[in-house]
């Protein structure tokens, strides 16, 4: 699905990622772990064209994504779940996950979509029509990742706890399990 090959990103003369060679399959769930300073953002914001690459490409679905912008990256499927939650807090539940269907070419599946995230977060569906800003952290991290899943292919989350413990950690793996399993008809396991 998304292939990492022998990556080189610098921030000016900092030579910030070498040679990272990663392949991750649909449907899978990864996670970057290191210390600060050692290249994790750098590489979910190459993965989105938010930083170009030195050298090195990267494929998305089978094609070479390396030159494309982020917004042809976002119309094929690679979405960016920010981290620190960053919902619409003024908007609703339902008008947050419509702003993640805003590039979408078949508008008319997107109440399908809607209801593939609400199956997801049962709690979403329950507070569709509360604003965002009124709602918990951990729904409002419901929200931002249901956001993101929408269409994509391939969602990229930046720390999705916010700093939160481990049941919140383990929590967001487990819906971005559930929606890898969904989207690609993956047996639950």
């Amino acid at each position: 699905m998304i292939e990492f090959d022998r990556v080189n990103v610098h921030y000016g003369k900092n030579h910030v990622l070498h040679d990272l060679t990663a392949k991750i399959e649909a449907g899978e769930v990864v996670a970057l772990i290191g210390a600060n300073a050692a290249g994790k953002t750098t590489a979910l914001r190459t993965a989105l064209g938010l930083k170009n690459l030195s050298s090195g490409s990267l494929r998305f679905a089978g094609e070479d994504v390396s030159s494309l912008s982020t917004h042809e990256r976002v119309e094929r499927g690679l979405i960016l779940v920010p981290e620190g939650r960053q919902v619409f807090v003024k908007f609703t539940v339902t008008e947050n996950l419509l702003m993640g269907a805003y590039h979408r070419n078949d508008r008319n599946k997107v109440q399908v979509e809607l209801d593939h995230v609400y199956d997801l977060f049962p709690r979403l569906r329950e507070r569709k029509s509360q604003k965002a800003g009124s709602m918990s952290g951990g729904e409002q991290q419901m929200l931002a990742i249901g956001r993101g899943l929408g269409k994509t292919e391939m969602p990229v989350a930046r720390r999705t706890d916010n700093g939160a413990g481990t049941n919140h950690r383990a929590r967001d793996f487990d819906h971005l399990r559930q929606a890898g399993r969904q989207r690609h008809n993956d047996p639950p396991g």
